[in-house]
């Protein structure tokens, strides 16, 4: 989810829908800060921004079909000087033994 703008369909299909969404803010880092300092009641955001921030509680996710999801990749641009560090730092990102990690970081692979 994108934040505010993913959110407002979904709460939209729901009963609190048009309450929650006339108080929808920013979503970024801010959202995180007033939740940890307890001027805001929550706030939606990716696993991954909230796990590394301390003090912040990850209480749960959607279901899957109320996801929407960010598909990260990676290339070698034809003129990159190092392009066999490139390809050799992407093929170690993607490596199978990478996998526990992106999940403890909060992300899925496809």
């Amino acid at each position: 989810m994108n934040g505010g703008s993913d959110l407002v369909p979904l709460l939209q299909g729901i009963v609190l829908g048009a309450t929650i969404c006339a108080s929808l803010g920013p979503q970024s880092a801010f959202v995180l800060r007033q939740g940890i300092h307890g001027d805001a009641a929550f706030g939606v955001l990716p696993v991954s921004e909230i796990l590394p921030i301390r003090g912040a509680e990850l209480l749960g996710t959607f279901p899957a079909d109320a996801q929407s999801y960010i598909v990260m990749v990676a290339a070698v641009g034809a003129g990159a000087k190092e392009s066999s560090a490139a390809r050799d730092l992407i093929a170690f990102v993607t490596a199978p033994p990478a996998l526990p990690l992106i999940k403890a970081k909060g992300m899925e692979r496809p």
